[in-house]
């Protein structure tokens, strides 16, 4: 006759939450790493601690011990990040932190007003353009810094938002236009312009 043990002596499976960790990219002051300690869907969000500009949000999911960038940030400024890891259909908030980021040791960027002067009402997220002789620079639609990269191609693309717009072509001072593509670098639309370029 086999037995059966009451519900209440049965050894009961816990999982614990991921053990997630936020720290400043190594090679990008513009970057925050997250890393999570095991295969876990993660809800980013992150703001400036000043009230100041969007709140930015991503889903993600992450392999153990796989790291995504948090992207879109401007230099020494402060973020409150907070992040909720989803297993078994249970949510956890593992992560609440503020965090300030790096300088970018250029003056022009790290000062605290915005990059460029957008007018009108711009429908894209990030704008990609050549900066030389500092490489590629990137600004939101509020015309604030939010990424550089001396070495990156034009192709560089902030992993947890949509599709970009860039000054099409990086091999000279002129282009024909705008080239929207999605975060893969694959080409959503090319728009005609005449009177811009790189320099």
């Amino acid at each position: 006759m086999k037995s059966v043990l009451p519900l209440s002596l049965l050894p009961s499976l816990v999982l614990a939450a991921p053990t997630v960790t936020l720290t400043q990219n190594s090679v990008h002051p513009l970057a925050l790493d997250v890393t999570s300690s095991h295969s876990t869907i993660l809800d980013i969000q992150y703001h400036m601690t000043d009230g100041e500009g969007d709140l930015l949000e991503s889903r993600v999911a992450l392999d153990a011990d796989e790291t995504v960038q948090i992207m879109r940030l401007k230099p020494n400024t402060q973020y409150h990040v907070r992040i909720k890891a989803t297993e078994n259909d249970e949510t956890d908030v593992v992560l609440t932190r503020n965090i300030t980021t790096a300088s970018t040791g250029v003056d022009i960027f790290d000062k605290s007003t915005p990059f460029a002067t957008v007018e009108g009402s711009p429908t894209y997220e990030v704008l990609v353009v050549d900066h030389q002789p500092y490489g590629q620079v990137a600004f939101d639609k509020a015309g604030e810094m939010v990424w550089w990269s001396k070495t990156g191609s034009a192709k560089t693309r902030d992993p947890l938002t949509g599709n970009v717009l860039a000054l099409a072509g990086n091999s000279s001072l002129s282009t024909y236009g705008l080239q929207e593509t999605t975060i893969l670098a694959e080409d959503v639309a090319d728009i005609a312009l005449d009177g811009v370029s790189h320099g």
